[in-house]
């Protein structure tokens, strides 16, 4: 299942309003990120299609990212994982860090 429009732009946004107020603080730029995403679906939803792992949700946040966090989304820049589970809210959380080799 593809991503509608209004939901890719709706994810750029979020992702652009965090990062507009995080670089307040200042953006740290890694050598070679970690990209962690942990996602709790709430049961009863299509999340568990358009999170699938080889989904384009997962490319639209990284892509998102790259540029601004680490260089490049190529093995040499950067890693990521990405976990699942079913709870009450649907939220997403992406953590951003430093891969120690």
């Amino acid at each position: 299942k593809e991503l509608t429009t209004e939901v890719k732009e709706h994810w750029v946004a979020m992702i652009h309003d965090t990062i507009d107020k995080e670089s307040l603080t200042g953006i740290p730029e890694f050598q070679k990120a970690m990209v962690a995403i942990e996602i709790t679906a709430p049961r009863g939803t299509d999340n568990p299609k358009v999170w699938d792992t080889c989904n384009r949700a997962i490319n639209l946040v990284i892509n998102n990212l790259k540029g601004i966090f680490f260089r490049d989304d190529d093995f040499e820049h950067m890693a990521f994982s990405v976990v699942a589970k079913w709870g009450d809210i649907g939220r997403t959380i992406i953590r951003i860090s430093e891969l120690s080799e």
